[in-house]
Formats: structure tokens, sequence, C-alpha cells
């Protein structure tokens, strides 16, 4: 029987305002705008399809899902995450605000994974700011050599366990908006 293997990591930092915007009750952004989803931006787009091998879906098609296990699942029940095109050649994980009845949002993002929660009464994004932790927050799905997905986040700034040479140094850090590490092998719940 061969050992599960991370072979690479999607991530992506949240934004204050994202984070606002998938934790905000309805109606309280009035005129347009408010978006619900998690926006996967144009530098990122080529690195995301390749990732997920996936061609590039269509404005106004269904996009696709993915799969993915939550870590630190002990039933290795996969969960749908819905990726679709955005105008301006960006895409976005769709329906993760935590309020609205659409939502979608995966359950290695919830609350009972410990992920940050802003009150329901949240009204702004400096508000919503104020229950993120000191180092932001990061998503991630990682690609299993057995074809499967793994979701999760990290939170805060870099464990001092991990080497300062360490290829998962970014799941940790507020550089850029996120980005794909590749060649990776190492065992499912190696660190992560």
């Amino acid at each position: 029987m061969s050992t599960r293997r991370i072979t690479a990591i999607w991530y992506r930092g949240l934004q204050r305002g994202e984070f606002f915007n998938i934790e905000r009750g309805s109606g309280l952004v009035v005129g347009g705008g408010g978006s619900l989803y998690i926006e996967i931006p144009k530098s990122l787009v080529g690195p995301t399809l390749r990732f997920f091998a996936y061609q590039a879906p269509q404005l106004g098609d269904g996009g696709f899902d993915i799969a993915a296990i939550p870590t630190g699942s002990n039933d290795g029940v996969a969960y749908p995450i819905n990726v679709q095109v955005k105008a301006g050649g960006r895409m976005r994980i769709t329906n993760q605000n935590r309020q609205a009845a659409s939502g979608r949002r995966h359950p290695a993002w919830s609350r009972q994974a410990g992920f940050p929660e802003a009150p329901n009464g949240v009204r702004n994004r400096d508000e919503a700011a104020q229950h993120l932790p000191e180092g932001g927050v990061r998503i991630f799905v990682a690609k299993v050599n057995d074809g499967t997905f793994i979701a999760g986040f990290t939170k805060g700034t870099v464990p001092s366990n991990i080497p300062l040479d360490s290829p998962l140094r970014p799941l940790w850090m507020n550089s850029g908006v996120g980005g794909v590490i590749s060649d990776l092998d190492m065992p499912v719940g190696g660190g992560i």
C-alpha cells in the first residue's frame, strides 16, 4: 500500500474586504458590490487552472467543482469548492458568505475548523479585520498523489517550527495574493 503524499499546494491570502464580505450579513451593501466570494485575481488564474488541471471556463458557464477533504477529517468525505469565471480575466470561489442562504463555504474554512469568524452584525471591513489574527489568513487546497484534494487554512505568522528553507513558509506569509507551491513530496498531515 502506498503512502498518500502531498505533491502541490494552491493558496490564496484573504484580504480584509474579502473577509468582511464572506462574513457579513445580507443587506449590508446597498447599490451593488459586496461580493460573497473569494476572488482569484488575474495573476493567479493561470496557475489555478494548471493546478486543478482545468481548461479556462467561459464567462457565464457553471465553472467547475473541486471535491476536497477538510484537513484533519476522520471520515474522508470530500465537499465541493465551486470555481467560476469573473469579468476582467479573473475567477472566484463562489458562495463563500457564511450567512447567505446560498452559501456553500467549505467545512475546512468554518468556525468548527477554527477559521476566524466576525460577529453576525459586522458593518464594514475595518470592524471585520479586528477578528483576523495578526499575520492574516490563507486558504489552501493541497493536491495528493492519489488524485484527491485536501482543503484547509493557515492563520497568523510563520510558526517557529517551520524551517527557514521550508517550501511551506508562503502559507503563513502575507506577501502577494497567493500562488502554487509545486514539487512537494510530503506525507498527508505532515505540517499543514
